[in-house]
């Protein structure tokens, strides 16, 4: 079994286990806050297992970075709440504002262009 079956088959799980305890009711409970991070975290995997083929072709480097803004970004927003309110849709907006990357076909583009008004 591929690891893009086991993050289906969790969010599977997850999610009805957590429409199952919906459905018995059980409301005025402890559970609640179970029966919602259930559902949350399935929902969660199911973005992941949809995203799995593009994410394998990421660069290692790049996946623990996310992985650790998303740490600092949680633990920021825990201990400054206000400033999290901020912060994260400011991070947002830089993030959708960066320049587009150069692609191989523009420069090799440039590349024979310079090189034939050379001649």
């Amino acid at each position: 079994m591929n690891s893009r079956t086991k993050i289906g088959i969790v969010a599977i799980v997850c999610c009805l286990i957590g429409a199952g305890m919906f459905l018995f009711d059980l409301q005025g409970t402890s559970l609640e806050h179970f029966q919602g991070a259930l559902i949350k975290v399935g929902g969660v995997f199911a973005m992941l297992w949809l995203a799995y083929p593009e994410i394998v072709k990421l660069p290692v480097w790049l996946s623990l970075s996310i992985i650790l803004v998303a740490i600092v970004t949680a633990v920021a927003s825990s201990v400054w709440k206000k400033a999290a309110l901020v912060a994260i849709p400011l991070l947002i907006v830089l993030w959708m504002l960066r320049p587009p990357p150069a692609s191989k076909a523009t420069t090799k583009k440039r590349v024979s262009r310079s090189s034939s008004e050379a001649r």
